[in-house]
């Protein structure tokens, strides 16, 4: 629908593979602010809106944007380690690595490397896995930190291969997530309580004369 063509099977199998990968993780922040939404008795529509809301920030769904974001500006595989270095030299965070559930690989990321590979050579593109590649081999050293692949980390190419703007990456990422949110809705309504964590509020301790 995007671009006027049918996909060769293997391209719409890993937009399959894609989809579903990202239908659900637990309670990620998009799925909770729907859940906290439904727990007001709000209805559906408006929790799937307080999901989408969510999943817009760049420190959720943003993520696979800045990682092509990241892949443009190495430009090629021979780059990496440079630009690796860089980055942890001045302690910035590489995107797509990490995860506040996985210390090791997401597992989830493992099927979308090989489709990734096949689907760049099909398309003529192999550099985007390359550089991808590329990186990973740089920050091997920081595995042992909890620093490993996320599913992040190839969906924008996936995004990129299948020509779709990045603009929409994010929209995207919604299509596979909503059947999850609408399950975790479904859920919550079943056995519904309003969601109201008990917050501390902590203020300098000045001493008084």
């Amino acid at each position: 629908m995007l671009k006027g063509e049918r996909p060769s099977a293997d391209a719409a199998r890993l937009a399959d593979v894609d989809f579903i990968l990202h239908a659900e993780h637990g309670a990620n922040a998009s799925s909770f602010a729907a859940r906290v939404t439904v727990g007001t008795e709000a209805n559906l529509h408006g929790a799937i809106v307080s999901a989408l809301a969510t999943l817009a920030g760049p420190a959720h769904g943003g993520a696979a944007e800045d990682v092509m974001k990241m892949v443009s500006e190495i430009g090629q595989p021979e780059n990496a380690a440079a630009y690796v270095a860089e980055k942890r030299g001045n302690r910035e965070a590489v995107t797509g690595f990490g995860h506040r559930v996985y210390r090791t690989e997401d597992p989830r990321a493992i099927h979308m490397r090989a489709g990734v590979e096949k689907l760049g050579q099909e398309m003529g593109q192999p550099e985007w896995y390359e550089i991808l590649q590329a990186v990973v081999e740089a920050m091997k050293p920081y595995s042992r930190h909890g620093l490993n692949v996320n599913v992040d980390f190839y969906s924008g190419v996936v995004y990129q291969l299948h020509g779709i703007p990045m603009d929409l990456y994010v929209p995207i990422f919604a299509i596979g997530r909503m059947p999850g949110w609408i399950i975790q809705c479904i859920e919550q309504e079943r056995r519904n309580i309003l969601i109201r964590p008990l917050t501390l509020y902590s203020v300098p301790n000045h001493a008084t004369t």
